[in-house]
């Protein structure tokens, strides 16, 4: 045991906390790793297809919406978008060149 101005500092308690405190914050992890396996472990096996579920419930989601975005028969597709873009370019490009040729 030490002393310091006033406060005596008993080195072997500290030492000894330190060593609970890392015991317990080991067992909290490995408590925290269980229950996370256990819930992993849980959610995978349910009968019901809750995880198979809500993947084929995403991919529908997804395949909808690249299907809207690949549409044709809408304004707003990729390829209208596309063929707007290319028709406007041209457009551009023709006027810009008649411009030239009759300068």
């Amino acid at each position: 045991m030490w002393k310091f101005s006033r406060n005596e500092i008993d080195y072997q308690k500290l030492d000894d906390q330190r060593e609970e405190f890392i015991v317990n914050v080991q067992k909290a992890g490995k408590d925290v790793e269980d229950i996370l396996e256990d819930y992993l472990s849980k959610l995978l096996k349910r009968k019901d297809g809750f995880l198979a579920k809500a993947v084929g419930r995403e991919s529908e989601r997804l395949v909808s919406e690249f299907q809207e975005l690949f549409n044709t028969d809408k304004k707003s597709s990729i390829p209208n978008n596309l063929e707007n873009l290319v028709t406007e370019t041209v457009n551009k490009v023709t006027a810009d060149f008649l411009k030239e040729i009759k300068n």
